[in-house]
């Protein structure tokens, strides 16, 4: 009498994870289903737990097809060689180092030898007009092994150069009070 709640449960996980796979990976949502489909009474419904259990293993760098890391690799070199404009504005530093951080890094076969080399790697992709800034920040940094800080002092460096007014303006918070009356 359980078994059909079970089967419910793991169908019903399945209909969590399909739609997102239907636009931007049909053809793996079709795999999923005809690899993990219950069987017998229950053939309509598929096994949703052993659907995410192999897109888990399709993110680690095991579970890569063969060749994929190069995508990555390229992408990064790509990078390094189409350079940002000297005068880019921060959200495309910002949209770069990001991407870089989520989808290439964790799967990329480039050797960088610590997280130290990763957060090189960003300070080579600052714009070059805040080249000097930033590289002067990043030699005053304790501690170069964490990227996203990293990345976040470059970020706060660009912006303050780019809009100096935003740094001369102290924020408080503490004085503000949220209005009591519903605004229509």
């Amino acid at each position: 009498m359980v078994a059909p709640f079970i089967y419910l449960f793991r169908n019903e996980l399945w209909n969590d994870i399909k739609p997102s796979l239907l636009k931007t990976a049909p053809l793996l949502m079709h795999s999923l289903e005809s690899k993990h489909k219950m069987t017998g009474d229950f053939d309509y419904m598929v096994k949703g737990d052993d659907a995410w259990n192999e897109l888990l293993t399709k993110k680690d760098v095991a579970g890569q097809r063969h060749g994929e890391a190069l995508s990555h690799d390229a992408a990064l070199l790509l990078y390094q060689v189409k350079r940002l404009a000297a005068d880019a504005p921060v959200a495309d530093f910002s949209a770069r180092i990001n991407e870089a951080m989520t989808e290439h890094f964790p799967y990329t076969h480039m050797q960088f030898k610590d997280a130290e080399s990763k957060s090189q790697w960003t300070l080579d992709q600052v714009p070059e007009k805040h080249g000097a800034e930033c590289r002067t920040a990043y030699a005053a940094l304790a501690d170069k092994t964490d990227l996203a800080a990293v990345a976040d002092k470059f970020v706060e460096i660009m912006t303050a150069a780019q809009r100096p007014e935003l740094e001369a303006i102290p924020v408080s918070y503490t004085h503000l009070t949220l209005p009591t009356k519903r605004i229509v």
